[in-house]
């Protein structure tokens, strides 16, 4: 049931951005501006075509790089469940539409 369940993390364009920026300035001696150009010629249109669109395979989406805790506690729940014999469905919390205000 959960064995080979595919999962997609997200995380914000500026953060995968500032991250590649800070590695290829430190480690690879890349100048600001190269790293940019490649950024906005190369690596963003790849993501978009590549990694972006690989979302609609996904059976778990996780916003915000796994640093979002209902996801990640509805994930270690399913897993947990497995591990003790019981993979019966985990369903997300149904909304209260009772508010009329």
């Amino acid at each position: 049931p959960f064995k080979g369940a595919k999962q997609y993390r997200t995380l914000w364009v500026r953060i995968r951005f500032i991250r590649r920026m800070e590695r290829d300035i430190m480690e690879r001696g890349r100048s600001r501006e190269s790293v940019v150009r490649q950024y906005l010629e190369s690596v963003k249109p790849m993501h978009d075509l590549f990694v972006e669109n690989s979302k609609r395979y996904a059976d778990i989406i996780i916003p915000h790089g796994g640093r979002n805790s209902v996801a990640v506690n509805l994930l270690i729940a399913k897993i947990e469940s497995v591990l003790a014999g019981h993979p019966e469905p985990i369903h997300p919390p149904q909304p209260n539409n009772s508010f009329c205000g």
